[in-house]
């Protein structure tokens, strides 16, 4: 389960969605707003924790506009649709079919029906990636008029190349591309964590499941 949704999240978004904004808006020449410094570590400084909630509210409208929750939840769907190779491994042979139901009965619900919490997970991930102000800029690119046919991949008129120059669109989509390696790592051990999480409260809510599956 932790493997679907890693791929889901991680790549499913970093891996595709950046990448075709950057070389989208690549042949815009309005001049593009400078970078903000990179992080130095995934752990911000203290005036960043204290701005985190800011940062995760700017992520998760950016996310929503990227990737609708429509197709967020199609792609989760998708890669759940089978249990990832090792999940039948922790049951007997003989209870494999038991096992395949608990997965697409109990455990995938469990899963789809906690979407807003991923959503929270993702964007967490890059509250702790980015700058408030990196953030900020990938937000507002949302409020701009061209930011529908940027995302249609229409022609843009001189003023979208303004607002997204404005903006620093092109080095966010490379900043991003940067950061792909750590955000992966981070959504690895938190998917873990918060997979555990919602196994752990499903068997304490449902012990009965498991021990029939197990035995």
């Amino acid at each position: 389960m932790t493997r679907a949704i890693t791929v889901l999240l991680a790549l499913g978004f970093l891996g595709g969605c950046a990448a075709t904004q950057t070389k989208t808006v690549a042949p815009v020449s309005a001049p593009i707003a400078p970078v903000s410094a990179p992080i130095a570590s995934v752990r911000p400084s203290e005036a960043e924790q204290a701005e985190r909630p800011q940062r995760v509210a700017y992520a998760l409208k950016s996310i929503s506009f990227i990737v609708p929750d429509s197709q967020l939840m199609q792609q989760l769907k998708e890669g759940l649709n089978t249990p990832p190779p090792n999940y039948f491994a922790q049951f007997p042979g003989e209870k494999r079919d038991r096992a395949a139901k608990l997965w697409s009965q109990e455990l995938v619900p469990e899963v789809l029906s906690r979407f807003p919490e991923l959503k929270e997970l993702f964007a967490g991930v890059f509250a702790d990636i980015l700058t408030t102000d990196e953030l900020r800029r990938l937000a507002e690119v949302v409020d701009l008029p061209g930011a529908i046919r940027l995302q249609n991949k229409q022609p843009l008129t001189d003023q979208d190349a303004q607002d997204f120059g404005r903006l620093g669109l092109v080095a966010l989509s490379e900043r991003l591309q940067e950061k792909r390696s750590v955000a992966k790592e981070l959504m690895q051990a938190r998917s873990e964590v918060w997979t555990t999480s919602v196994v752990g409260n499903l068997m304490r809510r449902k012990p009965e499941l498991f021990v029939d599956a197990s035995k």
